[in-house]
């Protein structure tokens, strides 16, 4: 996602607000834990933010907003 500049284009232009996962390597347990550690981020972004917007999360588990 973070490359595909079409595929976001028509993301924002939709009016969307996305979570992209960016851990691309990560076991099922991992992305699991990852998820669940990123929830009150998301929460607070999708409640305090209007779309459209793209975040991605990576193994740290904090929302990134991409530009």
């Amino acid at each position: 996602m973070r490359f595909r500049t079409i595929e976001r284009r028509a993301l924002i232009e939709s009016r969307v607000r996305a979570f992209v996962f960016t851990a691309g390597n990560a076991t099922r347990e991992e992305t699991a834990a990852i998820v669940a550690g990123a929830l009150e981020h998301m929460k607070r972004i999708i409640a305090t933010r209007p779309g459209p917007f793209i975040y991605h999360i990576g193994r740290s588990g904090k929302p990134i907003k991409m530009d």
